[in-house]
């Protein structure tokens, strides 16, 4: 089951937004992704790396390091 669009599929529904490019943070057994998104930053976890959102979740935040904390609390929590 998939809640909301990939990164890809985003860029079609928001287009005007910034896209200041792709930045990622290696933590052991998981990468954490983070791209500028307009006011905001989203982040995401990959874990084959592919670079595609696990289990297709994406989080939001005000700022690159509070998304990419966010992302790293989720890979945390359910890294099995």
């Amino acid at each position: 089951m998939q809640i909301g669009p990939k990164p890809a599929e985003f860029r079609q529904f928001a287009p005007d937004l910034i896209d200041s490019g792709q930045m990622a943070a290696s933590s052991g057994s998981y990468q954490i992704h983070s791209e500028a998104r307009g006011p905001h930053w989203i982040a995401w976890v990959s874990r084959d790396g592919s670079g595609k959102p696990e289990r297709s979740v994406i989080l939001v935040a005000e700022t690159r390091e509070l998304a990419e904390a966010r992302a790293e609390r989720w890979a945390q929590q359910t890294s099995y």
